[in-house]
């Protein structure tokens, strides 16, 4: 599996602590899970527990969708 550089990937998600299922993500976030299927394939990546949460990352009162590809 290939990897990103954090900064353009933290401008991505940053939107929104809880799972968050995949019918309810922004347009942006279902972009980005599906950019890194598409780079994994031919193998077909699991997601794990705690890959999409929300947390305020940056301070300004705004939960922001954070991806741990840890878990992906």
């Amino acid at each position: 599996m290939k990897t990103r550089s954090l900064l353009p990937m933290f401008a991505a998600v940053t939107l929104f602590s809880a799972p968050v299922g995949a019918q309810s993500l922004p347009t942006m976030i279902q972009k980005a899970v599906s950019e890194q299927i598409e780079i994994c394939k031919p193998e077909k990546p699991q997601i794990g527990a705690g890959f999409i949460s929300r947390k305020d990352i940056n301070g300004d009162g705004v939960s922001d969708y954070v991806l741990d590809y840890g878990s992906f």
